[in-house]
């Protein structure tokens, strides 16, 4: 909690003072919040935001509910397809960066192409002031409606399999599947061809020879591993014992504040903890960046072993506390073992949140401490952009993550299933 509470508080003690390079800090009180309503700007950035926030939220959840229910039908290939549709969720932001600002290119991009078709005439997409958000909401949209697919699938397991046996669906079709590794493998003068070539005649596999050739490539994927192995070893030893003991003591209280800490943006962190590392002369090393991925990684398993300790039965800790078990005994081997599923999950999901991370590193890495997904940001320059390179490293970047969850969706379904007491 130290983690999560001393930004929070800093933050607040800020917000109440007036800072100036260079001055002397005074202490304003409301000043600063009074001034905001009086910004025409901040005033804006509030209708944007609740725009975007509401169709980023409620489109996904659409999408995703459809998907699971498709998904939570037996059809050939299921898996393989399944394992396709979620590799969305998987990617890397700065990877999804690249690929939808191809995607959104005014003159260049695939969208705008495929509109050519209908006769609708080129959008500027994200770079206009009327498209920009719905730009940004296909985005969200297209990036999490995987994991409202994953987390209603869960759901859809713990139901009994009879009312489905009477009432299959006859004619259920595949209809998310996204086609983006064919990027890595294209020429520069495949990438800047229009119209696009989606199927390129010839493979470049330089991209890949080019970014596993650079000296700094091994060095910034031990950083990446460093950080994340230790954010998420960390958060499993402190958020699987916090979830259990929440759960057992009904601490609803404390399980909000674990929420509100999981849904602050990360921003809210950066700056109170970057001026603490700043005064400890910490910047620039590894440990900033593994006990800021904490407020990612902590929030995530604490919630997970919330919702998956008050599923399971009582039944076998009483038995054990009759026996004359303490409660670490108790916990050790009676609970421990029951929720392995849920442990699994959280350790899925925070090594995918702690690894494609980029807020954090970009402010917080040293030249030599940078981390993947800061690397290939580092990759752009604003004199020649080349994206098959670009787009290699951003696929090598999330090809650990995305191989993990191949292999571990099924995994991640049981694990949000939830509960001893089906079997989970």
């Amino acid at each position: 909690l130290a983690v999560i509470v001393f930004p929070w508080v800093f933050t607040v003690w800020m917000s109440v003072h007036e800072w100036k390079v260079g001055q002397e800090t005074k202490f304003v009180g409301l000043a600063n919040y009074l001034r905001l309503p009086n910004d025409p700007r901040f005033v804006e950035s509030i209708g944007h935001t609740l725009v975007y926030t509401t169709l980023s939220v409620v489109l996904p959840m659409i999408f995703g509910t459809f998907a699971a229910v498709v998904f939570h039908q037996k059809f050939p290939l299921r898996g393989l397809l399944r394992g396709l549709v979620i590799m969305p969720m998987m990617a890397t932001p700065v990877a999804i960066a690249l690929i939808w600002t191809m995607m959104f290119h005014p003159q260049l991009g695939v969208l705008n192409y495929l509109l050519s078709f209908v006769g609708i005439s080129p959008q500027l997409w994200a770079f206009h002031p009327a498209t920009v958000i719905p730009s940004l909401v296909l985005v969200e949209t297209w990036q999490w409606t995987p994991l409202v697919m994953l987390i209603v699938l869960g759901g859809l397991a713990a139901i009994p399999t009879e009312p489905y046996e009477s009432a299959l669906i006859d004619g259920a079709t595949v209809w998310q599947m996204f086609r983006y590794i064919t990027l890595p493998l294209k020429y520069e003068i495949d990438n800047a061809s229009y119209p696009p070539i989606l199927i390129p005649e010839r493979f470049a596999w330089d991209n890949y020879t080019q970014v596993l050739a650079s000296n700094r490539f091994l060095t910034y994927f031990m950083n990446t591993l460093i950080v994340t192995g230790s954010a998420t070893l960390l958060a499993l030893l402190v958020g699987v014992p916090a979830g259990y003991g929440i759960a057992r003591m009904r601490a609803h209280k404390s399980a909000i504040v674990i929420l509100i800490a999981r849904i602050t943006p990360g921003l809210s962190y950066l700056i109170p903890l970057f001026l603490l590392f700043q005064w400890l002369g910490l910047l620039g090393t590894l440990v900033p960046q593994i006990v800021i991925h904490l407020v990612v990684t902590v929030p995530i398993v604490i919630w997970i072993m919330i919702g998956y300790f008050e599923t399971t039965p009582l039944e076998l800790e009483e038995a054990a506390r009759i026996d004359g078990a303490t409660r670490w005994q108790i916990f050790r081997h009676v609970a421990m073992p029951i929720a392995k599923p849920g442990i699994a999950v959280a350790f899925i999901l925070a090594v995918i949140f702690s690894w494609n991370n980029f807020v954090f590193g970009i402010v917080l890495a040293g030249r030599e401490t940078r981390t993947l997904p800061v690397a290939v940001y580092n990759m752009i320059s604003f004199d020649q952009l080349s994206w098959g390179p670009l787009a290699a490293a951003a696929l090598l970047v999330t090809f650990p993550v995305l191989l993990l969850t191949m292999f571990a969706q099924r995994q991640i379904i049981a694990g949000l299933t939830a509960g001893a007491v089906k079997g989970g």
